[in-house]
């Protein structure tokens, strides 16, 4: 069973003093269960095979899990296809990827210090998708925005404890069966969708329609500055919109809607996936999913990479990266 697991499942994970649990440096992660990915890892939870030096590589990408992009082998990342293009124009810029699952907006506001000290990047690019300017942002397990008293916007970084003395003992030995860490992987799952399903012999019962909330506003705008403030300006936006084929193509939602508008005011660098997205449905194909999923839906494939570094490259400072 051990074998067989380790064909579909492969993530040994560290505690870092700055992010808390983070893939293992040196980790060669096999990630079957959505996609059929490959990838390497370094320092800090870097995607790659070589340390990290601070200021060796001017470009930094931050983003979520359609950056850190498991389900991808190194290659097809889009990072690597923004690398690798840039070599191409003779730039020679090394791409670091620090793409990290269940982060958002207040996660990179709030660990901007932390990534100028470990990273020391000229630039900064940040994939942003809807929810992390929303709810993830807000209300997830993660870092969050909060109101001073005066007002303002702050970002609060998630909480990183040290593990327990007993942990970090049997770290190395659990690390060793991918069995051990896929089954609690799967157990949260299930707990998850237990806990989301209604009781069995309450299943029929009929219940009111619950009264239609609107959505909350969250205050996009002020976001948007506290993550240029944080790196100095010298940062670049690439917006991965969530559309597919059980959404309508043209439909912006208002986090977006206020995204574009920002960026048309302050005269920022920015870019969004949309017009790339919509032509791959159009074609009858998505920048979501994979053979062994859903058409349509969950991470970023080979396709919706290539279109996120496409627009990327657009909104990047190609002379600073030289």
């Amino acid at each position: 069973m051990e074998g067989l697991v380790r064909q579909v499942y492969q993530r040994p994970l560290a505690h870092h003093p700055d992010f808390g649990p983070t893939i293992r440096p040196g980790a060669r992660v096999v990630w079957r269960i959505e996609g059929n990915g490959v990838s390497h890892w370094t320092d800090h939870g870097v995607r790659g095979t070589e340390p990290v030096v601070p200021g060796e590589a001017p470009l930094l990408v931050l983003g979520s899990s359609q950056t850190e992009a498991l389900q991808v082998d190194d290659d097809e990342v889009y990072t690597a296809v923004v690398e690798a293009e840039l070599r191409r124009r003779g730039l020679g810029a090394r791409v670091r990827n620090a793409g990290r699952s269940g982060a958002s907006a207040a996660d990179y506001a709030a660990w901007a210090p932390v990534y100028r000290r470990l990273f020391g990047p000229r630039h900064v690019a940040i994939q942003l998708a809807p929810a992390d300017l929303g709810e993830d942002a807000w209300g997830g397990s993660g870092g969050r925005f909060e109101r001073r008293a005066d007002g303002t916007l702050t970002a609060t970084p998630r909480p990183v404890a040290r593990p327990a003395p007993w942990r970090e003992a049997l770290a190395p030995l659990v690390n060793r069966s991918m069995l051990l860490v896929y089954g609690a992987y799967r157990f949260a799952e299930f707990r998850a969708a237990q806990a989301a399903q209604p009781p069995l012999f309450s299943a029929g019962e009929s219940r009111p329609a619950p009264a239609p909330t609107p959505p909350p506003s969250f205050p996009v705008e002020e976001e948007l500055d506290l993550l240029q403030s944080g790196f100095d300006g010298r940062v670049s936006f690439v917006f991965t919109p969530e559309v597919g084929p059980g959404e309508p193509a043209q439909a912006v939602g208002d986090v977006e809607r206020r995204f574009l508008d920002w960026c048309r005011v302050r005269g920022a660098r920015c870019a969004s996936a949309r017009a790339a997205f919509e032509a791959l449905l159009a074609d009858g194909r998505s920048p979501f999913g994979f053979a062994n999923t859903r058409f349509g839906r969950g991470h970023l494939n080979r396709e919706g990479h290539r279109a996120v570094a496409e627009a990327l490259l657009g909104a990047l400072p190609l002379r600073e990266l030289r």
